[in-house]
């Protein structure tokens, strides 16, 4: 695509997804686009364009295949190249006058006269650029003109094809519900000169028969099916009367069910007379229950004075044993005392006693000792 220098560009996303709504339109103008540029390819090499000579024809057509190429520098280079022709046209022709004017002072010796030659050749400068300037102005004017025209036709041959599509298509749907085969199908030939070459179907020839022959078709299964009209209405006559037989039959059952009726409402006044008693029996209940609880609340009241009372009573008790255990707990302590005096005094009076125990064992061992020599002499006495 940028070889053929397209004003379109295409990602490869709406490539690979081309008939999402974002993408398809561009996709279309794109291939409406390549389908132009074939068709001019083909004329111009089916034809020998016969207008070579004329210069301003053929820049029209070289500038406007730089447009469709999308080649903008080609064409500036090209509208220099035309202007710069002609220039130098009007350069030569300007040389020419000035080669005829020195001709003319040549031939000419009067003052006067080459006053009025130069004036002349003034206005025919001036005459020769304008007429110039505005042959430009028409050769660009013309292009402008062509191009136009060339896309108001392209457009114009864009829509009359694009609804020869949209009627090929409903008729080849047509074709496909008519089921006439799969043969029949128009194909739109863009290169087709005569209408039976652009459908790419012969009406008259391949399309005539099949409609006569489906035509046909539908005659013999309209002769079938009325004939299958005619037994239908055969059996809805025997359905008729089956069904009046059924009528009859539903008229006894409604006596049946209307009996039946007037024995529900029987049971119903009754069913109402019972929930009645009910009603009633079960107020009473309910007075009942109202009584009780009314009594019940006169007993809990008795109950929470009483409770009240033995609370009270409870305080007491528990602050008079508290006051014993104090009392006891002093008790304790002042026997502890005693008995802890008592301990300290034994224990001084033991230690006394042990004292004086230890007083006399050393007074009797001082005892023993002084008998004890006075023994022993007395004993050696006899032995001398």
């Amino acid at each position: 695509m940028k070889f053929l220098r397209c004003p379109l560009k295409l990602n490869k996303s709406a490539l690979r997804a081309p008939g999402t709504p974002h993408s398809w339109p561009n996709l279309l103008a794109v291939i409406h686009w390549l389908v132009q540029i074939i068709k001019y390819n083909d004329f111009m090499m089916n034809s020998s364009p016969s207008f070579e000579s004329d210069k301003q024809f053929m820049y029209t057509i070289n500038s406007y295949l730089l447009y469709i190429r999308g080649d903008d520098e080609a064409a500036d280079v090209l509208d220099e190249e035309c202007i710069r022709e002609m220039r130098e046209w009007r350069d030569k022709v300007e040389e020419q006058v000035t080669l005829l004017e020195e001709n003319v002072k040549e031939l000419e010796l009067d003052g006067h006269l080459v006053e009025v030659q130069k004036k002349l050749e003034e206005k025919d400068k001036a005459l020769e650029a304008k007429a110039v300037e505005r042959d430009i102005e028409e050769t660009e004017a013309a292009r402008n003109g062509w191009e136009e025209k060339i896309w108001e036709l392209d457009s114009e041959i864009g829509h009359k094809f694009k609804e020869l599509e949209r009627f090929m298509m409903e008729c080849n749907q047509a074709i496909r519900r008519l089921k006439l085969g799969s043969g029949f199908q128009y194909q739109l030939n863009a290169k087709g000169s005569t209408p039976s070459e652009v459908l790419g179907l012969d009406y008259k020839s391949i399309l005539k028969p099949a409609l006569a022959s489906f035509a046909e078709d539908l005659k013999r299964s309209s002769m079938g099916k009325l004939e299958d009209l005619i037994s239908l209405r055969q059996q809805s006559g025997e359905n008729a009367v089956k069904l009046e037989e059924k009528r009859n039959r539903i008229a006894v059952l409604q006596t049946h069910i209307d009996d039946v009726e007037a024995q529900l409402n029987t049971m119903r006044k009754e069913t109402q007379d019972y929930v009645s008693r009910c009603a009633a029996e079960a107020k009473k209940l309910a007075e009942e229950v109202e009584m009780e609880a009314e009594k019940m609340s006169v007993v809990e009241k008795e109950a929470a004075e009483f409770l009240k009372t033995s609370k009270a009573e409870l305080q007491e008790t528990i602050m008079q044993t508290e006051e014993e255990v104090k009392l006891c707990a002093q008790e304790l302590f002042d026997l502890i005392n005693s008995v802890s005096t008592y301990k300290e005094y034994m224990g001084s009076k033991i230690a006394r006693m042990r004292n004086d125990l230890l007083e006399t064992a050393g007074t009797v061992a001082d005892i023993y000792k002084g008998y004890r020599p006075s023994q022993s002499s007395v004993v050696m006495k006899p032995s001398n």
